[in-house]
């Protein structure tokens, strides 16, 4: 593909635009007021900030890449497409190592997620992920497997974790500090599970109850869905041992509670847990 075509770069800059356009609300910029200054980098959370090194490695991996493997890169299944049993009450999921690598290896697919019916234990948990990410790590540019879950209250796709009332009943509550807790633990559980996406929080605007996942919002008005929201993010992203030691006692951890592993350390970027990505 040749990215110099003058097609090709209007399309860029269009779609630029609407992306630009579409992060600054209407409602935010009254008609004829001067455009919004844009937030400085320094106050972003650490994990929202660009990173040069990774931007540069994102680069080159995509120069090397083919036009299959970026497809495939882009691809994400559900964890069944490359499962051999169904998990039950008593018998955990199992993983298909053929299908395994004829998705990963010859399909290129970059992205897994969820369980198939049943939660997972946290070795379980930990077992899949690793499995997964040592047949990712026989691909031929060694990309790892990004993994993603549903864990919107809670990480309730892992046994023993703590779960929370649904977003709906949470903004009921008004009380952002308690949204904040609940999603620094979520945040805590689910990547000590190893996986480090959640597909956290809902922030559709709850105005029609015939909707399926109404409760998963946080309710009709923007304003609190907006602070909640932010405050979910927020807490997902940032080291939540604190807001633990608070409620456990100082110097405290929870490793009985995610099946006695310690989660990974900071990176250097500066995000600690979970990549949070609102719905």
């Amino acid at each position: 593909m040749n990215r110099n075509h003058p097609r090709i770069a209007a399309l860029a800059a269009a779609l630029a635009a609407t992306i630009v356009a579409a992060a600054i609300p209407a409602a935010a910029q009254p008609a004829g007021s001067p455009p919004m200054a844009p937030q400085p980098i320094a106050s972003h959370p650490a994990a929202q900030r660009p990173d040069p090194r990774a931007a540069a490695r994102a680069d080159s991996l995509l120069r090397l890449m083919t036009l299959e493997e970026k497809v495939g890169e882009m691809t994400q299944l559900t964890i069944q497409a490359v499962a051999r049993t169904r998990g039950t009450a008593t018998t955990a999921q199992q993983l298909d190592t053929a299908k395994l690598e004829e998705a990963i290896l010859r399909r290129h697919v970059g992205s897994l997620l969820n369980v198939w019916d049943a939660a997972l234990t946290p070795a379980q948990w930990q077992q899949t992920i690793a499995t997964i990410q040592r047949v990712a790590s026989r691909s031929r540019l060694k990309i790892p497997i990004l993994y993603g879950i549903d864990a919107v209250h809670g990480d309730h796709y892992m046994r023993a974790a703590t779960i929370f009332p649904q977003n709906v009943a949470m903004a009921a509550t008004f009380n952002p500090e308690l949204v904040r807790r609940a999603h620094q633990i979520t945040a805590y559980e689910t990547r000590a599970s190893g996986v480090p996406w959640n597909f956290a929080p809902v922030l559709d605007v709850g105005r029609q109850p015939l909707w399926p996942r109404f409760y998963e919002t946080f309710g009709e008005d923007p304003y609190l869905g907006s602070v909640l929201g932010v405050t979910a993010v927020e807490a997902e992203q940032r080291d939540p041992r604190p807001a633990l030691d608070a409620l456990l006692g100082a110097g405290r951890t929870r490793t009985a509670a995610v099946g006695g592993r310690e989660p990974p350390a900071r990176t250097a970027g500066g995000s600690y847990f979970v990549a949070a990505s609102a719905k």
